[in-house]
């Protein structure tokens, strides 16, 4: 039970996260040349990757960019709130019966609550160089 609660427990912090190994949409030729040093068919190309939003890679330049980061970031920071709080629950479930279960819980809920503050300071940073652009726009 332990078990699969801490793979299912892992699993939405990954998604959570934006791990790339969740969505990893590799290529089969590409899986088997990786695993087995088979070549990929030429006739049969490797699909490109998709390209990236304009400010993962980059810092925001416009207005509406820095708007709709400021945007994601929040609502980022909502998101790991709530896991948290869901989080807080789990450690007072566990509490008297698994201490062990339950000091991770309460780790991962202070780990949570920190990166929600990161990601609240950068949404409040964007919004303010927004804001600042609309302003020296006028």
């Amino acid at each position: 039970m332990k078990t699969t609660y801490l793979l299912a427990l892992a699993l939405v912090l990954a998604a959570l996260s934006g791990c790339s190994l969740l969505r990893w949409s590799g290529h089969p030729q590409q899986i088997a040349g990786v695993t087995s040093g088979v070549r990929p068919d030429p006739a049969r190309p490797v699909p490109q990757e998709k390209e990236a939003s304009p400010f993962i890679n980059n810092l925001p330049r416009t207005f509406e960019e820095y708007t709709r980061a400021a945007d994601l970031y929040l609502d980022l920071a909502d998101k790991y709130k709530k896991e948290a709080a869901s989080h807080q629950a789990m450690k007072k479930l566990y509490g008297d019966t698994d201490p062990a279960m339950a000091k991770h819980c309460g780790n991962l809920s202070r780990q949570l609550l920190d990166l929600a503050a990161q990601c609240e300071e950068i949404g409040r940073s964007h919004q303010k160089k927004a804001e600042t652009l609309e302003r020296s726009k006028n």
